[in-house]
C-alpha cells in the first residue's frame, strides 16, 4: 500500500513537472516570436502608414520571459532623407513633421505574450527616459491650404486605428523631456524650446 502510494505520487510529481517544463518552453517560444514579429512590423507599419516619410529605429525591443512588459530601447523616428527631398521639390511636406529620439519606453502591467486581442490594451503605466523632440511646422500654412495626399499628414489616431481600438494608460511616467518647435519661416524662422 505504502510503495503504491509512492509510486502515485512519483507520477503525480513527474506530470507537474513535465506541464511545468511545457508552459516555460510554450512561453519561451510566444514571447521569441512576438518579439521577432514586433521587431520588423513596428518599422514595417511606420513605413506604410507614413507612405515612407519617417524611418523607425532603435537598438533594443524586448518582451520580458517573465512578466511578459514590453520595453523599447534607442528609438528614432526621422523623416527619410530621399522621401523627404521629393516631396519638397513637389511642394507637398506635410504641414508638420517630427524628428525624435527616445532612450527607453517601457510599457508596464500588461502581459503581452500571453495576449491573443491587441485591440484593447490597458497599461498600468507607460515610462518614457529622455525623449528628445524636434518639431518642425514647413511654412506651407502661409500658402492656401492645399489637400495632401501623403499618409504623413494624418494624425497618430489615424494611423494606429486600425491596429488598436482603446488604448489606456493609468500611469504615465516621462523623464528628462526636450522639445524643441521651428517653424520654417522663409524670412526668419522661429524657434521654441522647453526642457
Amino acid at each position: 500500500m505504502v510503495e503504491k502510494r509512492k509510486k502515485v505520487m512519483k507520477y503525480i510529481w513527474l506530470t507537474i513537472g513535465l506541464l511545468a517544463v511545457i508552459l516555460v518552453g510554450v512561453n519561451f517560444f510566444r514571447t521569441h516570436w512576438l518579439e521577432n514579429y514586433l521587431a520588423h512590423k513596428l518599422i514595417e507599419r511606420t513605413s506604410e502608414e507614413t507612405d515612407g516619410f519617417y524611418n523607425l529605429s532603435y537598438k533594443k525591443l524586448s518582451i520580458s520571459f517573465l512578466n511578459g512588459e514590453l520595453k523599447i530601447e534607442g528609438i528614432r523616428l526621422t523623416p527619410d532623407s530621399t522621401v523627404y527631398a521629393e516631396w519638397k521639390k513637389k511642394d507637398s511636406l506635410p504641414d508638420t513633421y517630427l524628428d525624435l529620439s527616445v532612450e527607453m519606453i517601457h510599457f508596464k502591467g500588461l502581459n503581452l505574450t500571453w495576449r491573443h486581442d491587441f485591440k484593447k490594451l490597458h497599461f498600468k503605466a507607460f515610462q518614457i527616459k529622455q525623449p528628445d523632440i524636434k518639431i518642425y511646422q514647413t511654412g506651407e500654412n502661409n500658402h492656401p491650404k492645399k489637400e495632401h495626399k501623403h499618409a504623413a499628414s494624418k494624425n497618430v489616431y489615424q494611423m494606429i486605428s486600425k491596429y488598436i481600438e482603446e488604448l489606456s494608460v493609468g500611469e504615465l511616467n516621462l523623464d528628462n523631456a526636450s522639445i524643441l518647435y521651428t517653424a520654417l519661416n522663409p524670412k526668419s524662422p522661429i524657434v521654441y524650446s522647453i526642457q
